[in-house]
C-alpha cells in the first residue's frame, strides 16, 4: 500500500499556507533544468517522512561582482526569520537621496523562490532524467498554479491528486516560453487530467517517495559575517581580505515610494520582479 494518503495531503496544504524552513549544504545537480521552448512533465512528491518539509520557501540576493564580473548570490537569512546584512544594506541604499547609493541598490537582485521534489515524466532537455527524482525550483508564477491546485480555485479538481503517484494522480506540465521582455515565463503551465505513470506500481511509488532530496540542504547557508565579507569584496570593492562590517554613508530619508524601482529576475519568470516597498520593509 502506498505511503502517501489523503490525510498527508491535508498537512501539506496547511504547510504550504504557513511555511517555515531551514537550510544546510549545497547540491545543485539535482535541480531540474528547463529551457525556453520546451514542455516538461512532472509529478510532485510529498515528503512522507516529514510533511512539513515538502516545500522549501526561500529568499536569495545576487548581483554582478564588481571584483570579478561574475554573478554572485547567497541564500538570505530572511528565509529563516533572521537578520540579513545584504537586506539591511540594500534598505539603507534605497533610503538614500544620493543617486549613487540608489544605483548601487539597483544592482542587488532579491528573489523569492520555492523548491519541491518531483518525479520526472518527460524531459526533452535531458531524457536520461525521466523516471528519476529531481527538484523543481520555481518562482511566483508556478507557485500560484500549485497553490490554486492544492487549496485554491482548482482544488476541487486536483487537490490530493497533485502528489499521488497512482493512476489517480495528476501531472504538472511546465511550459517554458519567453515574454516580451525576453525572460522565461511559465503562465501557460498547468496540471493535467489524472493518468497512470508507466511502470509505477505501489512498490515503485514507495521507492520513489524514499528517494526524495533534502530540500533544506541544497543551498549553502552563510553566516552573517560571511555575507558581510561578500558585500565588502563583491559590492563595495574593498581589497582587504579581513571580515569587516560594511559601512555606507546614507543621505537624508526620502519617501520610500519614490526610492524603490523594480528588479528583473535573473533566474526565473519575470513576474518575480520585486520590489514593492512593503515587501522590503516586511523583511526587516
Amino acid at each position: 500500500m502506498s505511503k502517501y494518503n489523503v490525510s498527508m495531503f491535508e498537512k501539506i496544504k496547511s504547510v504550504l499556507d504557513t511555511q517555515e524552513s531551514s537550510g544546510g549544504g549545497s547540491n545543485y545537480k539535482d535541480i531540474l533544468k528547463t529551457e525556453v521552448g520546451n514542455n516538461y512533465v512532472v509529478r510532485l512528491l510529498p515528503n512522507v517522512k516529514d510533511i512539513n518539509d515538502t516545500f522549501f520557501h526561500y529568499f536569495q540576493f545576487g548581483w554582478e561582482s564588481v571584483a570579478t564580473g561574475q554573478y554572485v548570490s547567497a541564500l538570505s537569512p530572511v528565509t529563516f526569520g533572521e537578520r540579513c546584512p545584504i537586506n539591511e544594506l540594500r534598505f539603507k541604499l534605497y533610503k538614500s537621496k544620493n543617486p549613487q547609493d540608489n544605483e548601487l541598490a539597483k544592482l542587488i537582485k532579491r528573489q523569492e523562490r520555492w523548491m519541491v521534489n518531483c518525479y520526472v515524466v518527460d524531459n526533452p532537455s535531458d531524457p536520461s532524467t525521466e523516471g528519476t527524482v529531481k527538484i523543481l525550483r520555481y518562482g511566483k508564477q508556478i507557485d500560484k498554479i500549485i497553490k490554486d491546485a492544492v487549496s485554491g480555485d482548482d482544488s476541487d479538481e486536483y487537490g490530493p491528486a497533485v502528489f499521488d503517484l497512482s493512476k489517480n494522480g495528476c501531472n504538472l506540465r511546465i511550459k517554458v516560453e519567453k515574454n516580451e521582455g525576453g525572460y522565461p515565463t511559465y503562465v501557460s503551465s498547468r496540471f493535467l487530467k489524472a493518468s497512470a505513470l508507466k511502470d509505477v506500481d505501489d512498490d515503485k511509488a514507495d521507492e520513489i517517495y524514499e528517494n526524495i532530496h533534502d530540500l533544506a540542504r541544497i543551498q549553502q547557508v552563510k553566516t552573517y559575517e560571511e555575507l558581510e565579507e561578500m558585500i565588502n569584496v563583491h559590492l563595495l570593492n574593498k581589497t582587504t581580505s579581513s571580515i569587516t562590517k560594511p559601512e555606507i554613508e546614507v543621505s537624508q530619508e526620502v519617501d520610500f515610494d519614490e526610492a524603490i524601482t523594480s528588479d528583473s529576475s535573473t533566474d526565473d519568470d519575470s513576474s518575480d520582479e520585486l520590489d514593492d516597498i512593503d515587501e522590503l520593509l516586511k523583511d526587516l
